[in-house]
C-alpha cells in the first residue's frame, strides 16, 4: 500500500511538471519563432528602405553580386536558396517594373509569387509553400516587395526548440529525481505507522494467546470433572480469574495509549506539581516498602506552572512504577523536581541499566524485546510520552552503567 501511494503521488508530481515544462517548450517554441520572424521582418524593411532611396524608375538598380542565390522551384512561387533578398518593384497599377537577381519580369513564378503578396491583406508575412518570408512597402513610384528565405529562420527555431528540448527533458529528470525524495519523506512516517501497526498486531496476538489458551485449558479440565465440588476446581477457577484479569489490564492499557495519542492538547490549570509528586510518591510507598526499596526525593517547594493534574500523576504513577519494578531490594530510587524560569523538570532515576540498543526504543509501542525498562506489556512508557506531549511537555532517558537510568519529564510553564 505504501508503495503504491509513493508512486501516485510521484506520478501525480510528474503530471503536473510534465504540463509545466510542456507549457514552457510550447511558450518557448512560439517566442523563438516570432522572435526569428520579426528579425527577419526588420532586416526585409532595412533592404527596402536602402532599395527605396537608391531606385529611380526605368533604371535597373545596383545589383550586388552576393545578394541572389535561386534554386530551382517544384512550387508556383519562386524559391530562394540562401538569407539574401530579391527586390520586386511594382508600378502604381502593380505592373512590374524590374527585379533584382537578374529574375525575368516576366517569369510566371514570379508574377504568381507578386499576385500572392498583393492578395493579402498582410504587408509582411510567410509563403509556406516555397518557404518565402515577404515584406510590401508603398514608395512613391508605386510598391517594393521583397522576399527573403524562411531556411535560416526556421533551423534557429528547430535550433532553439532542440535545445529546450533538451533542457525541459533534463528538468524532468531533475524533477522525478526531487519528487522521488519528497514522496519518500511523505510516506515515510506512513510506513513507520504501518510498521508499528503490524508489530502491534503481531505482538498483540502473542499477548493474547498465552492468556487465551490458559484459560481454555482450564475451563476444559473444569467442564472435564463436572462431579468435583467448587473448592476442588478452585486451582482452576483461579487460573481462569487471574489471566481474565491480565487481559481485562492490557485491554485498558491499550485504550489509555489510544486516548493519549487522539485527545490532542489537554486542558491547563495552574496546579502545584509539588504536591502531586508528594502524593504519587506516598501512594507507591507501600509497594517499595514490601520490595526494601527507598525513596531519596529532592523536590523543591511550591513549583506551579499549567498543567492538567490527572495527566502529570498518571505520568509521575507509571515512572515510579516502572523505577520500582526494574530495582532490587535496598535500591535507592531519586527522584529530583526543580524550576526554572521557563520550564519544570521531573528527574526519576533508578539503578538498572538500558544498553545503547535498546535506549532508542525505550518509548516504542508493543515493543518489549530487549528492553528491560519498557514494563508490562510495554505500554506504560509508550502511555507516559503521549501523555507527556499533551501537556506541553516531553519526555527523554538517558542510561549508564554507572548511574543507572534517568527518566527526564520536562513542561514547559
Amino acid at each position: 500500500m505504501v508503495k503504491r501511494l509513493k508512486l501516485k503521488l510521484i506520478l501525480i508530481c510528474m503530471c503536473a511538471a510534465l504540463a509545466v515544462v510542456f507549457s514552457i517548450f510550447i511558450f518557448t517554441c512560439i517566442f523563438s519563432y516570432n522572435s526569428q520572424k520579426e528579425q527577419t521582418i526588420n532586416f526585409l524593411e532595412e533592404i527596402v528602405l536602402e532599395k527605396e532611396q537608391s531606385y529611380r524608375p526605368n533604371k535597373l538598380p545596383l545589383l550586388r553580386p552576393a545578394d541572389i542565390l535561386l534554386r530551382p522551384s517544384t512550387t508556383d512561387y519562386i524559391s530562394i536558396s540562401s538569407v539574401p533578398t530579391v527586390c520586386v518593384y511594382l508600378d502604381e497599377e502593380n505592373n512590374i517594373l524590374s527585379t533584382d537577381g537578374g529574375i525575368s519580369k516576366s517569369s510566371k513564378l514570379l508574377k504568381n509569387t507578386v499576385n500572392y503578396v498583393l492578395e493579402q491583406e498582410s504587408q509582411n508575412g510567410r509563403i509556406d509553400e516555397s518557404d518565402l518570408i515577404y515584406i510590401r512597402r508603398q514608395t512613391e513610384f508605386g510598391s517594393i516587395i521583397a522576399f527573403t528565405s524562411a531556411a535560416q529562420m526556421d533551423a534557429s527555431v528547430k535550433t532553439a526548440a532542440l535545445v529546450s528540448l533538451i533542457l525541459c527533458s533534463i528538468s524532468l529528470v531533475i524533477f522525478f529525481i526531487i519528487f522521488e525524495r519528497i514522496a519518500e519523506a511523505v510516506v515515510q512516517p506512513i510506513r513507520k505507522a504501518q510498521e508499528s501497526q503490524c508489530q502491534f498486531i503481531s505482538q498483540a496476538s502473542d499477548k493474547l494467546s498465552s492468556p487465551v489458551s490458559v484459560i481454555l485449558t482450564s475451563a476444559d479440565i473444569v467442564l472435564e470433572s463436572k462431579e468435583d465440588t467448587v473448592l476442588q476446581q478452585e486451582k482452576w477457577l483461579a487460573s481462569i480469574q487471574s489471566e481474565a484479569m491480565g487481559l481485562k489490564k492490557l485491554i485498558s492499557q491499550m485504550q489509555e495509549l489510544a486516548e493519549s495519542e487522539n485527545t490532542g492538547k489537554a486542558e491547563l490549570a495552574k496546579e502545584d506539581i509539588s504536591q502531586l509528586t508528594y502524593k504519587e510518591i506516598l501512594c507507591l510507598e507501600a509497594v517499595a516498602y514490601e520490595k526494601q526499596i527507598l525513596f531519596n526525593t529532592q523536590i523543591e517547594k511550591s513549583v506551579v506552572l499549567k498543567t492538567d493534574k490527572n495527566a502529570f500523576s498518571r505520568i509521575i504513577q507509571i515512572l515510579l512504577n516502572n523505577a520500582i519494578k526494574y530495582s532490587r531490594p535496598l535500591d535507592k530510587i531519586s527522584v529530583l523536581l526543580k524550576e526554572d524560569k521557563k520550564r519544570a523538570y521531573v528527574f526519576v532515576t533508578n539503578p538498572s541499566y538500558i544498553s545503547e540498543e535498546a535506549l532508542p526504543h525505550i518509548f516504542d509501542k508493543f515493543n518489549c524485546g530487549d528492553n528491560p525498562q519498557n514494563s508490562g506489556n510495554g505500554i506504560d512508557l509508550a502511555i507516559a510520552k503521549g501523555i507527556a506531549g499533551s501537556i506541553r511537555g516531553s519526555l527523554s532517558a538517558e542510561s549508564s552503567v554507572l548511574d543507572g537510568t534517568t527518566f527526564m519529564l520536562m513542561i514547559k510553564k
